[in-house]
């Protein structure tokens, strides 16, 4: 069986998963739940046969080690690159659909067929939630891929593909793996809930084990909750005496479907960011709810909606009694006090986050992020604590299955400084200073450079310019010679932002790319404008692109939507007026000399513009574009799979791509030897992976090299050594 209502199945039907088999019970128990259907695991394993998929997945997970997060990821891409580009069985697809036409029509109409499809091609479609629910009574928020909004037939089998792809996300790996959960899928298929509150329903104090339900709202869909990236309201109600004491915060975003159906992340507006989500006569509704399913279920985790005074659960799960520990004792003076979400108690070093390159920690580190990412969990195998700014129980409840630590504590990330050394109390929600002397710990990296002549303390001059790949400002430890790459992320659409409101998005841009080059001035740095496929924005109005890799992106996107393009010029603009000059334009996925200069004729201030060389056009008619562009960045990663032919990605020719194929650098050896003739200043910016390719490079007579910030002190290792042995080959010449 392919397909089976949600009302048709309850909690012993374990083999639907427990999120499918606890909404049915829902159902028939009498709860308001959304309607919906079920995609057994049975249609996964008959996808996975009909493609003959079990052997390749199963060669790729025998030798897999989950805790090595750079082989995680490359056998993830892997693994979800043979399941979306499988097809779905047709007996499959046709159960889907039939079920999907009865959630949208209704499965009881007493009429002919012909009657039927005239009712059909007057209504729409209904939008749909797909989401999966695993063997397992643990929480998987976060861990494997959701959708919601989705809309028709085609749309929905794509979503299904996806979600049978999550399975093999890094985080879905590593937390199946640790958890011990079994590869078995089933799909939930439910009406989606156009929700302006949601929330969780914790029947017993999560953190204290206290005997009081614990309800966190906000404003939207339940995604923004689940996701961590707005702190919730928070309402704790005493069962005894029904006293309520709430927690009111600043909720600055919302997830929502839009005017078209698109999914969205967007600002809450100003009255609503401060005010409470729900009334006292919703809290009593809330709370009538809670005992009722306490009632039947015993202590339980439960996800809620409210759309238009109706309340729907959307999942309910067991909810563990959290271990307390009251043994450990502070030995410092208080720091800052927080709001914990998940129990535990911890000592070690500060480690700030400021993009996800930042993740990977040493043992013993506490890291301190602005709000935890789904994504975390494959390193939590040496994260010791998490202090966030934002986020809540809810978001959280990984780490609490984790055993992990961590409090919210808001401007930790200003407050707190690196290598801090803290003690962590998520039981009392405390943060307090180690008395002992810090250690200064020096990693094998510095202590081979302070083995080099010309170095001072460890530090090192090169003729090589080393500089330093970013998204946005953050600490860098090591020396450099500026930004090579700066790209700027945020949280909404950059093009629709553009059209709706250019002013914010040139305010958060100058800000944000501010920032940064404030804290390099007068080091160069170079900002790369936007480089966004399609497929990357989930809320992107364009069609989808069967390769986004080599379709509508980077300047070809900014020359056709040239109202984005404007407002990075003039916040960059503004900048310059202000005196922050240091900064220059790099232009990406660039192709031919007439994109190039139809993209600088935008530019009407005295900006230095280059471009990144990914394409072998460009590359082979180097000369052409050193008469018009003033440095380039090389970026060898699609440089190599274009010249290749090969998607690195793509398990069945993966291993033909190579950075140091005798193509490819030849390729390289020509850049660099024209832009030397032309004293244009040429850097590359990624692919060091391959440490005797950095050798190569510095031999060619490379400019700079540009790295993520973990790579800084291994690449100027490399390439001291490799000018020192040159040098060294000259001299005895």
């Amino acid at each position: 069986m392919y397909t089976i209502s949600l009302a048709e199945v309850d909690k012993s039907n374990t083999e639907v998963g427990t999120k499918a088999a606890y909404l049915g019970d829902l159902i028939k128990s009498g709860f308001q739940v959304p309607q919906g259907f079920i995609i057994t695991s049975e249609a996964f394993r008959k996808f996975l046969q009909n493609n003959k998929l079990d052997d390749k997945i199963q060669n790729i997970l025998s030798s897999l080690n989950v805790e090595n997060y750079h082989e995680l990821k490359q056998s993830s891409t892997e693994l979800e690159n043979l399941i979306l580009s499988s097809k779905i069985p047709q007996e499959i697809m046709i159960s889907i659909n039939k079920y999907y036409e009865e959630l949208s029509f209704g499965q009881k109409l007493n009429i002919n067929e012909q009657a039927l499809d005239m009712i059909k091609a007057g209504r729409d479609k209904t939008f749909v939630s797909v989401r999966p629910s695993l063997l397992t009574d643990k929480s998987t928020s976060g861990q494997l891929k959701s959708y919601l909004n989705v809309y028709g037939s085609e749309n929905l089998l794509e979503a299904v593909k996806r979600v049978w792809s999550s399975i093999y996300s890094p985080q879905g790996l590593f937390y199946r793996a640790i958890q011990n959960i079994p590869e078995d899928i089933n799909i939930v298929v439910q009406k989606m809930i156009n929700s302006e509150k949601s929330g969780v329903i914790f029947t017993t104090h999560p953190i204290t084990n206290e005997d009081k339900f614990l309800i966190e709202a906000t404003w939207g869909l339940n995604q923004a909750l689940t996701s961590g990236i707005v702190t919730p309201d928070s309402y704790l109600i005493d069962k005894t005496t029904g006293n309520i004491e709430k927690r009111i915060s600043k909720k600055t975003l919302q997830i929502r479907k839009d005017q078209i159906g698109k999914t969205v992340r967007e600002r809450v507006p100003d009255q609503l960011a401060n005010a409470p989500v729900l009334d006292e006569k919703e809290i009593s509704k809330l709370i009538e709810i809670a005992k009722s399913v306490e009632a039947y279920y015993g202590p339980q985790i439960i996800e809620w909606c409210q759309e238009r005074g109706r309340i729907f659960l959307l999942q309910i799960k067991p909810l563990v009694p959290t271990i307390q520990n009251e043994e450990q004792q502070e030995n410092g003076k208080l720091l800052y006090s927080g709001y914990p979400t998940s129990s535990g108690f911890a000592k070690g070093r500060v480690k700030i986050v400021r993009s996800f390159e930042d993740m990977e920690s040493k043992e013993g580190e506490i890291l301190v992020l602005k709000n935890v990412p789904p994504d975390i969990t494959p390193f939590t195998n040496k994260i010791k604590a998490i202090i966030s700014e934002e986020g809540s129980i809810c978001s959280l409840l990984v780490l609490r299955e984790l055993g992990i630590p961590c409090l919210l504590i808001p401007n930790a990330t200003t407050v707190l400084q690196d290598r801090q050394e803290i003690v962590l109390n998520a039981f009392k929600g405390t943060l307090s200073a180690v008395e002992s002397d810090t250690v200064t710990e020096v990693s094998n990296d510095q202590k081979e450079l302070a083995e080099l002549p010309g170095s001072d303390s460890g530090e090192i001059i090169t003729a090589t310019e080393i500089k330093v790949n970013i998204s946005h400002e953050q600490t860098i430890t090591s020396e450099v010679d500026g930004v090579g790459l700066l790209k700027i992320e945020l949280a909404e659409n950059p093009f629709h932002l553009s059209k709706e409101n250019p002013e914010e998005l040139i305010r958060r841009l100058e800000e944000s790319i501010g920032r940064v080059a404030k804290v390099f001035y007068p080091k160069p740095v170079w900002y790369r404008s936007f480089d966004i496929k399609t497929n990357e924005l989930a809320d992107d109005d364009t069609e989808t692109e069967q390769n986004p890799l080599f379709g509508w992106h980077g300047i070809r996107r900014s020359l056709d939507d040239p109202e984005t393009f404007k407002c990075e010029l003039q916040a960059l603009k503004n900048l310059f007026e202000k005196g922050v000059n240091n900064i220059s334009l790099l232009l990406p996925f660039v192709s031919t000399v007439d994109e190039f200069r139809r993209a600088k004729a935008f530019v009407d201030f005295p900006l230095k513009v280059g471009i990144v060389i990914e394409v072998p056009s460009v590359a082979l008619d180097i000369e052409s574009f050193c008469k018009e562009a003033a440095f380039v960045s090389i970026g060898i990663n699609n440089l190599a799979q274009f010249t290749l032919g090969v998607d690195k990605g793509n398990p069945n020719v993966s291993k033909l791509y190579s950075e140091k194929h005798p193509t490819v650098l030849k390729l390289l050896k020509n850049i660099i030897d024209v832009c030397k003739s032309y004293n244009i200043e040429v850097s590359i910016c990624e692919g060091f992976n391959v440490p005797d390719l950095v050798e190569l490079l510095v031999e060619y007579g490379i400019d700079s090299i540009s790295t993520e910030p973990e790579n800084i002190s291994k690449v100027k290792t490399i390439v001291a050594r490799t000018e020192r042995r040159l040098l060294l080959g000259k001299l005895r010449k």
